[in-house]
């Protein structure tokens, strides 16, 4: 670092620094060299933004689509995984920007921009520049060349760097995230850079609308990368103008009985409830939710009962129209007997559930008999849940939304903590004149049964 920089006072050897960010990336075991970068070297605009640049050509260089060898296939892992270590420590907006001060006033390893040796190659000019111009400038003819800004400190010219630009510290970001995300990434990567997507890459991309055919691509993974997938789409949406129709189709499809069981389902449920939450989901689109958490109740576990009995209340709860799925009203005629008032229940569930769009799966016309069959459940909790769910939404003034979250670690050893710490006021018991020592046995004619 120190002979890229010495090479030409007040300038970085980027030639020289661009090999030997591509040799650092290709080795297998530089970890404390890539930490050394990160947290002593980042800091700078110029080395930052150098970085930036060379990581890009690293990956376009991989991209090639050339056959490999298996030993190269070896070290497109290894160059993947420190591409991408470098790449989550660079912030996705520079200190400057963080802090709203101007492009001069980026921190340099070559030293140019504290000394005033540079401009930013956008020709734009901040504040301490100004101060330190002063008056020089009132005294120029005009003659001189837009590329040279004078120095009144030490009579020197400033030469335009790309590296003093925000603007173009932003692009070499976009461009470098945008070409690393075409390689075919290892599972675990691809969770943490969705998990990231919204804090650590959105805000730094200059048209984040790129990101939407990466997204659309990872949907079709399905499971933990669809939902993270989807919130990333939800953002290009409400903030970016992303238009994208089929939304709720595909939160729809990825609602299953897998998704229940799975270990990540604390943040896809709570992603989820965030996507559920908007009024201005159509209520035929929201009945089919809460008719697809009602069969996901009936098929899994008492704690996803209690999750999709959450999601239910919350649901009818922000959408009032779909409330008749609980209240059901029969047919009702006037007085000819002629022509139908109220909508028409047959006892027949039209509600298609293999439809996967939820438009027209017709579960506004449909009910929620599910509820009535899960006051039967085994687990006094989910049975109660099902008797407080017509309660509550009868009465929205002194009731509120369910917190999802805090169902969403349920489990059986949650559940058996918890009722083995209730306290009792009786405990059934039974009393035998000699105890048995088998479940069936001919010595047990004396048994009479159990009795109050």
């Amino acid at each position: 670092m120190e002979a890229i920089r010495s090479h030409t006072p007040g300038q970085l050897d980027n030639q020289m620094y661009s090999k030997i960010v591509a040799v650092l990336v290709r080795y297998q075991h530089g970890e404390a060299v890539l930490s050394a970068l990160v947290q002593q070297y980042l800091k700078y605009a110029d080395v930052r933004y150098f970085t930036l640049k060379a990581l890009s050509k690293v990956c376009l260089s991989l991209a090639s689509g050339k056959k490999r060898k298996r030993a190269e296939e070896e070290e497109e892992d290894v160059v993947i995984y420190n591409v991408y270590d470098i790449l989550s420590h660079i912030p996705p907006t520079t200190t400057a920007t963080t802090r709203g001060e101007d492009d001069d006033d980026l921190d340099s390893w070559c030293g140019a921009a504290e000394i005033g040796g540079v401009v930013a190659a956008n020709g734009a000019i901040g504040s301490r520049q100004r101060r330190r111009l002063g008056n020089k400038n009132k005294n120029d003819d005009g003659d001189g060349d837009d590329g040279d800004v004078g120095d009144n400190s030490n009579n020197t010219t400033q030469e335009r760097a790309k590296w003093a630009s925000i603007k173009h510290q932003s692009k070499a970001f976009s461009d470098t995230w945008l070409t690393f995300l075409r390689f075919p990434l290892p599972n675990d990567l691809y969770r943490k850079i969705l998990g990231t997507l919204q804090d650590s890459i959105l805000p730094g991309l200059v048209t984040p609308l790129l990101l939407a055919d990466f997204l659309t691509h990872s949907l079709d993974r399905g499971g933990l990368e669809g939902i993270l997938a989807l919130h990333g789409i939800f953002i290009l949406v409400t903030r970016h103008g992303l238009e994208y129709p089929k939304f709720y189709e595909r939160l729809y499809g990825l609602l299953t009985i897998e998704a229940l069981k799975s270990r990540h389902r604390l943040r896809f449920f709570r992603l989820a409830d965030v996507f559920l939450a908007s009024g201005l989901v159509p209520a035929y689109t929201a009945a089919a939710f809460a008719k697809r958490f009602a069969r996901l109740a009936l098929q899994s576990s008492p704690a996803g009962a209690l999750l999709s009995l959450a999601f239910i209340h919350n649901i009818i709860r922000r959408h009032p129209a779909c409330m008749q799925m609980l209240h059901r009203k029969p047919i009702d005629v006037d007085s000819s007997n002629t022509i139908a008032i109220a909508t028409v229940y047959s006892g027949t569930d039209v509600y298609d559930a293999q439809q996967i769009d939820p438009a027209i799966s017709r579960a506004i016309e449909s009910s929620l008999w599910e509820i009535t069959a899960l006051r039967r459940h085994a687990h006094p909790s989910v049975a109660a849940a099902c008797g407080a769910l017509d309660k509550d939404l009868s009465d929205k003034r002194k009731t509120a939304e369910v917190d999802v979250t805090e169902l969403l670690d349920g489990s059986y050893a949650a559940m058996f903590r918890k009722e083995a710490g209730r306290r009792m006021k009786a405990v059934p018991t039974a009393f035998y004149r000699q105890p048995p020592n088998k479940l069936f046995d001919t010595g047990m004619e004396d048994f009479a049964g159990w009795s109050e």
